[in-house]
């Protein structure tokens, strides 16, 4: 004899659906990226709290920063809901809104690290210190997200791409030639016409570190260059690495 009592049907019916919504726990990729999500849209909102304490920033970049630190939290909190729900989880709309956010603090962060903008460095002091901890840790979290979405998307594990080519010798040339640019890009030489920087010795300290980025950068690509190739003695690499050790131990020192 079959039951017919409307509340039990209604009962087994929301089991069903239930049963049927992805649970964001579920051990996958998807269950190691929700705690990232709940990480960014804190981050985010932290990083947004911060920039409204300096409220009497008025310039075009503060204002842009804010915009930055207000569509992360908002996109940071939306995603996270929605990925609870289970709505897109581990779907290509999840990766457009992980690039979008991704995006935004790609081109924020350079505005908001700048010390010419005094938001969160200036050019002698860490201006706000949550802000500048909260801001890059948004970014790499981001990062990591995208990076788990490609895998399990894609099947393109960027790290287990990357590990062969980081632990190579060719690898570490890259990398000191990335490191050189950064150094090189971070510098301004006409910064040093600011009364903060014409005070010695930051700006020699900043004409010393804009060579060494300079000389680094075509050194450390020349090697790479000819390492890929071949086309290099071992001897003359030798030559090009203490070259740069010496120009980088003046740099730290």
């Amino acid at each position: 004899m079959m039951n017919n009592d409307p509340a039990e049907e209604r009962r087994n019916r929301e089991e069903e659906e239930g049963s049927s919504t992805p649970n964001p726990y579920d051990g996958s990729q998807g269950a190691i990226r929700f705690p990232a999500w709940v990480a960014l849209a804190m981050l985010s909102a932290l990083s947004l709290i911060s920039m409204m304490s300096r409220r009497h920033l008025s310039a075009p970049a503060y204002k842009w920063a804010i915009t930055v630190g207000t569509l992360s939290t908002v996109f940071g909190v939306l995603s996270l809901y929605i990925f609870y729900r289970g709505i897109y989880m581990t779907q290509p709309p999840e990766l457009a809104a992980a690039g979008l956010i991704l995006a935004l603090w790609s081109a924020g962060l350079p505005v908001i690290m700048n010390p010419s903008n005094g938001i969160a460095v200036s050019f002698t002091q860490v201006e706000n210190a949550n802000l500048y901890f909260a801001s890059w840790s948004a970014f790499f979290c981001i990062l990591w997200i995208c990076g788990s979405l490609a895998k399990e998307l894609y099947g393109y594990d960027i790290l287990a791409t990357a590990k062969p080519m980081a632990q190579s010798k060719q690898g570490h040339w890259y990398a000191l030639v990335a490191a050189s640019m950064v150094v090189m890009s971070a510098f301004r030489a006409d910064e040093c016409t600011t009364d903060v920087m014409a005070r010695a010795p930051i700006c020699k300290q900043t004409k010393f570190a804009i060579s060494a980025g300079v000389i680094g950068t075509w050194v450390a690509a020349l090697i790479t260059f000819y390492t890929a190739n071949g086309r290099i003695p071992l001897e003359q690499e030798f030559l090009g690495a203490i070259v740069m050790l010496v120009i980088w131990c003046f740099g730290m020192g």
